[in-house]
């Protein structure tokens, strides 16, 4: 991005003479192809004439030879949706006709360009979205000025021929088009109606436009078959406090298996919003406990622990035995997030001493990488050291143990961090010495020579310990 002018160049730039500027804009148009082509289009053509440039511009970028690299695909596609998407989307505003059509030929294009390069850094797809979005805001203007009567059979057509337009592109920009023409989009969809992939699209429209007259009407018929659409009416319906409403929706749903279980999350979390919006307590807390009691989520526990701060330790001792029965991994992370430190010293000592540091690869599903730094931080601050270095040694030995070299940096900070919460071990711990784990792990992996020598640049006061005999 180009550096903003300083004050006193702004001022220069003012001062200079209309002659003066006329032959810089001249000089840069001659060296420079991008500023030649945004000057003819902006300022030197009528608006028709930018479309018609454009267009010739695109099938000459269009007619190279197929490039399978990475990058040159990569630059191609970026450089077509700023120098073809982006000014075509703005001379929508003043040639919505011209415009509207260019960009069908252009999106009937798409597949055979992608073809012919290389699309996996995804950048193809920004281009495509500049395209969308002008055609729908060029079909906006023309639906406006009572220039395209049949929006809703255009809308099909694309949607017929473009894998990728569909109803949410329409409402991720309703700004563009506009809540009539989306109607006019939705009622033709419902001549359709006969097809279950156009009464879908007529169905999240409807969400879009808040129609619950439409929706309860689908939803009384049986004709919703899409479940993330299920999802957003029950949304819908409780952001409009129809509360009964979303309840038996969502009930109706996870009784009838009808959600993954993904969806199956989000229909409880929904669910529980209900409840907390009536201020139903006994329903929500047993919502609580029986979807921690499926997926040990710690969200639902804290929730728990929203509804009942004054929590018996019966209750407590209930949400630990739950996680258990999913296994150690999930018992630990919970230990963990609710800062259970006397615990976890004792229940991490035990596994460190039984299994040295191999205990964490069969928990590390559970317990990521960015969840023991995070937790580990707040242990040492609440002055449990002894989890605080176990689990940050844990984190060493696995990149050392799987070779992770790309993670060796990472590695280091772990070490470094272990060595500074040790100072707050107490004097009777009977862990391992921050002396002989390294030794231990030196033993171990003393040919990993670029791990070794970053932690002597951080780290030398370990240089004595760094021998092979433990």
């Amino acid at each position: 991005m180009a550096k903003k002018l300083t004050q006193k160049q702004q001022e220069l730039l003012s001062n200079l003479s209309a002659e003066t500027l006329l032959d810089l804009v001249k000089t840069l148009m001659s060296s420079n192809d991008m500023v030649n082509n945004y000057v003819v289009r902006e300022y030197l053509s009528s608006k028709a004439d930018a479309v018609k440039a454009i267009e010739r511009e695109y099938r000459k970028r269009a007619r190279r030879r197929p490039v399978y690299d990475y990058w040159q695909s990569h630059t191609f596609f970026i450089e077509l949706a700023q120098d073809i998407g982006d000014p075509l989307f703005q001379l929508s505003a003043q040639e919505p006709d011209a415009v509207f059509k260019l960009i069908r030929t252009l999106l009937q294009d798409v597949e055979r360009l992608c073809e012919a390069h290389d699309t996996s850094s995804g950048s193809w797809f920004e281009y495509v979205s500049v395209l969308h979005q002008t055609w729908l805001k060029a079909a906006c203007l023309l639906f406006k000025q009572q220039k395209l009567p049949n929006l809703g059979r255009h809308y099909v057509e694309l949607y017929d021929s473009d894998d990728h337009f569909e109803a949410s592109v329409l409402t991720d920009d309703l700004h563009l088009l506009g809540h009539q023409a989306l109607q006019v989009i939705r009622d033709y969809l419902c001549l359709l109606d006969g097809e279950e992939r156009y009464r879908n699209e007529a169905i999240v429209i409807s969400i879009a436009l808040k129609d619950l007259e439409f929706l309860a009407q689908h939803y009384q018929t049986k004709r919703f078959t899409n479940t993330p659409s299920l999802l957003k009416y029950a949304e819908l319906l409780i952001d409009e406090l129809l509360l009964d409403q979303a309840v038996e929706v969502l009930t109706l749903c996870n009784d009838n298996n009808q959600f993954n279980r993904v969806e199956r999350e989000q229909g409880n979390r929904l669910l529980l919003r209900v409840y907390q919006e009536e201020g139903n307590a006994a329903e929500a807390k047993a919502l609580c406990r029986a979807c921690f009691a499926k997926t040990a989520s710690v969200f639902y526990y804290t929730e728990y622990l929203k509804l009942a701060p004054q929590q018996s330790e019966a209750e407590r001792q209930d949400f630990l035995q739950l996680a258990r029965t999913h296994g150690e991994g999930y018992y630990i992370k919970l230990l963990l997030e609710l800062g259970e430190g006397k615990v976890l010293d004792q229940l991490l000592l035990e596994l460190q001493t039984q299994q040295a540091d191999s205990w964490y690869e069969q928990y590390k599903s559970q317990l990521s990488v960015s969840l023991l730094r995070r937790e580990t931080s707040k242990l040492a601050k609440l002055g449990f050291a002894v989890s605080a270095v176990i689990l940050r040694r844990v984190l060493v030995a696995n990149v050392l143990k799987n070779a992770l070299s790309q993670y060796y940096q990472y590695a280091v900070s772990d070490l470094k961090k272990s060595f500074d919460y040790a100072k707050a071990l107490p004097a009777d711990s009977t862990l391992e010495s921050q002396q002989a784990f390294l030794q231990r792990i030196y033993a171990q992996h003393y040919r990993k020579h670029s791990f070794w020598q970053r932690c002597l640049e951080t780290l030398p006061q370990i240089d004595h310990m760094l021998t092979k005999s433990a």
